[in-house]
């Protein structure tokens, strides 16, 4: 919007964008439930001045990514999976225009995996703008509409998952042990198989 963010107050600056790190130590024994409502901070005039509206869109975030369940549980005593869980909600409250993710599943088994991006997928379609660094190519394949490929530090290839993530771009980011394939029910990168 024409703002250089540098000088952007941190209150104003969260209010727009919301960032979800690799990974999270929590040292105090805050409840998931807290952690949580902490994503709507910017839009309170005091932390102990909790509307029922914010309380209600925290609540809304975890059922969404599936902890609510861990609403009364010490964010210091979870999994890596259930903290990774835990920040990525805590990003879908804070209800900005745009969520920077950072390895958003890198923590989670499969099931898990797919059933964030998923949620990811919806929060775009409603309009977020999001901004994912991912190490999978699947994911991308499956679940985004843009692409940037980096390799070494430097940008090989942006435009749609289509264009930036061909096979000759995976080999040269990759290795030309991987292959991308394609069919009507499914796009995937794979290892090749190695000869016996």
């Amino acid at each position: 919007r024409g703002v250089d963010i540098a000088h952007m107050p941190p209150a104003r600056l969260a209010r727009h964008v919301a960032y979800v790190p690799q990974e999270h130590r929590q040292p105090f024994p805050f409840l998931v439930r807290d952690m949580v409502l902490m994503g709507r901070s910017p839009h309170m005039s005091g932390w102990f001045r909790t509307r029922k509206k914010d309380a209600d869109i925290a609540a809304e975030a975890m059922e969404r990514i599936g902890i609510g369940a861990l609403a009364d549980a010490a964010c210091n005593q979870l999994s890596g999976g259930q903290r990774q869980l835990v920040l990525i909600a805590r990003a879908m409250a804070q209800q900005t225009p745009l969520i920077l993710l950072d390895e958003p599943t890198s923590a989670l088994d499969f099931r898990n995996q797919l059933a964030v991006w998923k949620v990811l997928r919806e929060v775009a379609d409603q309009g977020v703008a999001v901004l994912v660094c991912c190490h999978d190519p699947n994911h991308i394949l499956w679940f985004c509409d843009r692409a940037a490929l980096l390799h070494e530090g430097s940008l090989v290839a942006e435009g749609s998952v289509k264009e930036a993530l061909t096979q000759d771009m995976l080999q040269a980011v990759y290795g030309k042990e991987c292959v991308r394939i394609s069919t009507p029910s499914i796009d995937m990168v794979c290892p090749q198989r190695a000869e016996r």
